[in-house]
């Protein structure tokens, strides 16, 4: 029993958040609500979950020893031992193959692309990682294969503002991240615990954030515009969503400033205020569209 629940902690099901990404591209169609584009949905959703647990597990297995002298990996289950690395590398082909058959079930295109995540992910694992920007921008890219995977699993077609807004918003957040793991590492003397964060500097790293979040910020501004171009009330709050939209952007700046930033999926829910303008953000943007 130990074992089994020492397994579902290594294959992260807190990232699992990642993951309603692929909800995002029906939900900006207004499709959402539609039976089976639903349940195709819900399904792509299972299928992250597998296949990212299932990379999660390779790329512990790849990086025991380093986890071991990080401050909060070191908590990891394959670090602490009480996950085999025979048995990671099991549960994760086990994941991936389940996770793609799922995928395969729906649509060819959904299978396409979770192989595409998972190709990704370990050339990520692997390689990638090591060199500066790539990782950046490899990262970003799992986040917008998520987003694509939607459309995919649903049929629902992506506007090219669509993807520049999620790709760059991903770009920001990313940056972001390896701009917090940079002021931790500092501040217990392990600088060299990434290999890339010996290769930026923190001005480096505000200008990748602060570049990305203006393009992200600009394009959602086109995108709205684009969809409503008249004056009526669901115009209207099509435009007024850029507001908390530009606010959530601001406000996990300063997040990253003080280096709260290193994992964005705690980040966003354990701070209120970020909290907060997000749920308005989405209640304005979910009103825009289906009401």
């Amino acid at each position: 029993m130990t074992h089994a629940l020492s397994l579902v902690r290594a294959c992260r099901p807190r990232q699992w958040s990642k993951n309603v990404l692929v909800f995002a591209a029906p939900a900006a169609g207004g499709v959402l609500g539609e039976g089976p584009i639903l349940w195709r949905s819900l399904v792509a959703f299972a299928v992250f979950c597998l296949v990212s647990s299932a990379t999660y597990l390779i790329n512990d297995v790849r990086d025991v020893e380093a986890d071991r002298h990080h401050p909060r990996k070191r908590f990891r289950p394959i670090a602490t031992g009480d996950v085999s690395v025979r048995l990671a590398v099991t549960a994760a082909v086990v994941l991936g193959v389940v996770g793609l058959g799922a995928a395969a079930y729906v649509s060819t295109a959904l299978l396409v692309t979770s192989a595409i995540y998972v190709a990704l992910s370990l050339c990520y694992s692997v390689w990638l990682k090591n060199i500066a920007v790539l990782d950046i921008g490899v990262v970003a890219g799992l986040f917008m294969v998520r987003v694509i995977a939607g459309g995919a699993a649903t049929g629902v077609p992506l506007s090219s503002w669509f993807l520049v807004v999620t790709s760059f918003s991903a770009l920001f957040i990313v940056a972001g991240k390896r701009s917090s793991e940079m002021r931790i590492h500092a501040d217990v003397g392990m600088t060299s615990a990434r290999t890339t964060l010996t290769q930026y500097s923190e001005t480096a790293l505000r200008q990748i954030s602060t570049i990305s979040a203006a393009v992200a910020i600009a394009a959602y501004a086109i995108w709205s515009f684009q969809r409503a171009d008249t004056a009526d009330f669901h115009a209207t709050l099509f435009h007024l969503s850029a507001v908390p939209f530009t606010l959530a952007f601001f406000r996990y700046a300063l997040m990253i400033d003080r280096g709260d930033a290193e994992a964005p999926e705690h980040a966003i829910t354990s701070d209120r205020v970020l909290l907060g303008i997000v749920l308005a953000w989405f209640v304005v943007f979910a009103v825009a569209v289906y009401n």
